[in-house]
């Protein structure tokens, strides 16, 4: 199952170079991409996991995230990165 997500990003920040102290706040956006894979070839383990735990389906969750987090292009330190995750997803 695809899906795609985006929000807003509020960032508090604190950084300590040589003793040279640089905080703040920054704002920006953020949009995500990714897909869920359903392990069905678990059938075993869900059977096992749905009677003891709730659990009616497992998840592979894969995902890209890219964060424009920069007061929206003013200056000062730029937040903005690219982050790819991986995990697992219970539905209950």
């Amino acid at each position: 199952m695809p899906y795609i997500k985006g929000g807003s990003d509020y960032v508090v920040f604190r950084e300590s170079n040589q003793g040279v102290i640089t905080k703040g706040l920054k704002t920006g956006l953020h949009t995500a991409g990714g897909i869920q894979i359903l392990l069905s070839t678990l059938d075993d383990l869900s059977e096992l996991m749905e009677k003891d735990l709730g659990v009616n389906r497992v998840y592979l969750t894969l995902e890209g995230r890219y964060a424009w987090i920069n007061n929206f292009g003013s200056s000062g330190i730029n937040l903005s990165n690219w982050t790819f995750s991986g995990g697992l997803l219970f539905e209950f």
